[in-house]
């Protein structure tokens, strides 16, 4: 159930990274508004644009979960997510995501905070120096933790979960 987990992330972060990429949808088009912002090009290259923020129509089931209408990105100099930031239709902060990358540009932490800040769940991970993963720590705040560990190849070879009892979200 675990590998299908780690398959899942992945495939998340790649349709992420693909729609951030590939996204041409027209400005106000529908009931969701891109803003995208340009990136540095040389005069002879096509123009790329990375997503900065989607706005939805709060009354439409469209709204994302029901609850957030506007969806902020940012990135870093090598064009990876460095940040989301959840709002609802006041303006308001309710959830927000970090990521941290190493010197190679591979990710080594993804962290979650809810609306008053606290973090609430946080992903740590660290590579061989071929670059395949080795470690996965994963804990929330409830305190329930798992550690994925995988081989040279990036084979999942042992889980090993903590969880624990009690809510604090």
């Amino acid at each position: 159930m675990k590998r299908y987990s780690k398959i899942l992330v992945l495939l998340l972060l790649f349709t992420l990274a693909f729609t951030l990429t590939a996204c041409q949808v027209e400005e106000g088009s529908g009931s969701q508004q891109i803003v995208k912002q340009q990136l540095t090009t040389e005069p002879k290259e096509e123009a790329q644009y990375l997503l900065t923020k989607e706005i939805y129509k709060d009354d439409k089931e469209e709204a994302y979960s029901g609850v957030f209408v506007e969806i902020e990105y940012d990135y870093n100099n090598q064009e990876q997510i460095t940040e989301i930031v959840y709002k609802n239709k006041d303006g308001k902060v309710m959830k927000y995501k970090e990521y941290k990358y190493d010197d190679e540009n591979k990710l080594i932490y993804c962290g979650e905070k809810n609306k008053n800040g606290k973090k609430v769940k946080w992903i740590k991970f660290k590579y061989y120096t071929n670059g395949q993963m080795k470690l996965k720590y994963t804990e929330d705040i409830n305190g329930s933790k798992e550690k994925n560990y995988f081989d040279e190849n990036g084979r999942l070879i042992k889980t090993i979960q903590e969880y624990s009892k009690s809510s604090q979200i």
